[in-house]
């Protein structure tokens, strides 16, 4: 058996405690590639979703609150008018 290809399990268990000591002492650098992945995917999958701001949905929640209220006078005064 070639030594360069299989190290036996000691070895494997040795290097693979390596990488995890690794991911340990950097989890903070982890956590921050993990956060800004995360943020990125959700910034990617809400464009291509039809959506508005919050502040973009209360004017035209607003225009829409004027526009009834003119429709509902109109009404009123075609009323008046009718009797």
């Amino acid at each position: 058996m070639n030594d360069d290809k299989f190290k036996g399990p000691n070895e494997l268990f040795a290097q693979l405690a390596g990488k995890v000591n690794e991911l340990i002492e950097n989890k903070e650098q982890v956590a921050q590639d993990i956060k800004q992945n995360v943020q990125g995917l959700m910034a990617s999958g809400l464009s291509k979703l039809d959506v508005v701001t919050r502040e973009e949905f209360e004017v035209q929640k607003q225009i829409l609150q004027r526009t009834r209220k003119k429709l509902d006078d109109l009404e009123a005064m075609f009323e008046k008018l009718d009797k």
